[in-house]
């Protein structure tokens, strides 16, 4: 089907789009029926063509998806609508919303839109330097809001004592083990923890694991305790608690890009590399299914002239004083509030700012390189994050690792690419920041082919009150085989 036709009158009869349903929402058929409806009046109306299809989603995680959004594919420039049943509720008649957004033009481009930067791939959204912002300034943004980010998760796996002890003595039984084959010299042996999100966790590990070596007769000369982290904040907080040493046990710290050479120095002395719930929060690029077709999706984050409006009200700014903290560099977003809302409202406006924020999306074809179809079977239609920087991370972790070692990676992630089908899982929103469900599938795949000899488990954290979060576990050097233990995670779910 071609461009939709706006001038009206034509009097031309077209097959209906298609009507695509996200799994898990085929009960509310009678809802799903009247948003279809809803959309034929408001096209009528306009005297246009019904759009390409019609998705209807959930709306599970983050609000950056607008409740009634319209995405063009480039380049055969046909539309597709899609609705989050979650947002769509109450309010104005549905047709009126469908209306509203199918005469408004792009989102971000129309008139009274405050853009972020342009379309770019969503690995590339400012959404990223946002995040990245937030980190850095998390306490006094959480003060501010009166709030705490792992409140929306239900609580860091890393403060879980029974599971830190559990990790603990297992590193404890590989040390004894490791040790009772060797003999002579030995170099010094680390546990990496990655992902400490404050002081807390890595201060539990520590004294688990001094508790632990004493239980078990276990000495812990020879052995680190390396905590790295991206945050210059996070690793200050962290040496306040634990120094140089905790009792036996030394500390060591690293500032770190994961793929940056910071922790070469380290090659084959890593026993353990825990990674928790961090590669859920590295950018990911997205790619789309329909008809059997790909596209990559590109996104253009806006403040809508609505919510542009009332933030001006609120704080008593000046839209175009808004539009200006919006153009400039996101790394220096925190100073350009604080000149527009002085030093006690540049929290809240943040904040406020940033639950405003909605991405808007086109499809486009994809390069080459970014359609996993040589290593997982593609759905028919759905979406699936590539996770190419945590991907990336991992196997340059790996590539680090004793020849005896683990890589632990704890998080929200989708062990089953079949799981992609029918999903419309898109990056959620919380808080300050953004997270994007890791693609252990793809990872797995990505093992199978450059590093046969890995073993793979995964283990649902759902003993430990934590459901929708997953352990995988990969150790160097054993048959390739996976293992599933504790039933499935959250990803799996149909």
């Amino acid at each position: 089907m071609g461009r939709a036709d706006r001038a009206g009158g034509s009097g031309r009869e077209r097959a209906p789009g298609l009507i695509r349903v996200e799994r898990g929402l085929e009960r509310r058929a009678a809802e799903v029926r009247a948003g279809r409806s809803a959309l034929r009046r408001a096209c009528r109306a306009l005297g246009i063509e019904e759009p390409r299809s019609l998705w209807v989603a959930s709306g599970a995680g983050g609000r950056f998806r607008p409740a009634v959004a319209v995405r063009r594919y480039l380049p055969e420039e046909e539309i597709e609508v899609v609705v989050d049943l979650s947002q769509a509720a109450g309010g104005d008649e549905p047709a009126d919303r469908f209306r509203a957004a199918l005469a408004g033009g792009v989102p971000g481009r129309r008139a009274g839109d405050l853009p972020v930067g342009g379309f770019a791939p969503l690995r590339h959204s400012p959404v990223w330097g946002l995040n990245a912002a937030f980190w850095e300034h998390a306490d006094r943004y959480m003060a501010a809001s009166g709030g705490d980010y792992r409140d929306a998760v239900g609580g860091s796996p890393d403060l879980i004592r029974t599971l830190v002890r559990e990790r603990a003595e297992r590193f404890c039984r590989s040390i004894r083990r490791l040790r009772a084959g060797t003999s002579g010299a030995r170099a010094e042996l680390a546990y990496l923890s990655i992902g400490a999100s404050g002081a807390e966790g890595p201060r539990l590990f520590a004294e688990e694991l001094t508790r632990a070596a004493v239980a078990g007769r276990v000495g812990l000369e020879g052995i680190c305790y390396l905590v790295a982290d991206r945050s210059p904040r996070v690793l200050a907080a962290v040496r306040a608690a634990l120094g140089d040493r905790f009792d036996a046990l030394r500390v060591g710290y690293v500032e770190l890009d994961l793929r940056s050479p910071a922790l070469a120095p380290w090659r084959a002395r890593i026993l353990h590399a825990h990674v928790g719930s961090l590669f859920d929060n590295l950018p990911a690029d997205h790619v789309e299914w329909l008809d059997g077709r790909c596209y990559l999706v590109e996104g253009l984050l806006f403040l809508a002239a609505s919510a542009a409006d009332g933030l001006a009200a609120r704080y008593g700014v000046a839209i175009g004083l808004l539009r200006e903290v919006l153009q400039g560099p996101v790394a220096s977003l925190p100073e350009r509030l604080q000149a527009v809302a002085g030093a006690t409202g540049t929290y809240r406006l943040w904040a406020d700012l940033y639950q405003a924020l909605r991405i808007a999306e086109r499809l486009v074809p994809p390069p080459p390189e970014a359609v996993p179809d040589s290593l997982l079977p593609c759905p028919a239609a759905g979406r699936m994050a590539l996770s190419g920087d945590a991907i990336a991370s991992g196997l340059t972790l790996l590539g680090l690792l004793h020849e005896h070692g683990v890589l632990e990676i704890v998080d929200i992630m989708v062990r089953d690419a079949r799981q992609y089908g029918g999903r419309f899982r898109t990056t959620v929103k919380y808080d300050g920041s953004a997270v994007e469900w890791f693609n252990a599938a793809l990872f797995e795949a990505r093992l199978r082919r450059e590093r046969p000899g890995c073993e793979v488990s995964y283990r649902s954290l759902a003993e430990f009150g934590k459901p929708r979060m997953t352990c995988m576990e990969i150790r160097r050097g054993s048959p390739v085989r996976v293992q599933h233990k504790g039933g499935r995670s959250a990803g799996e779910r149909g």
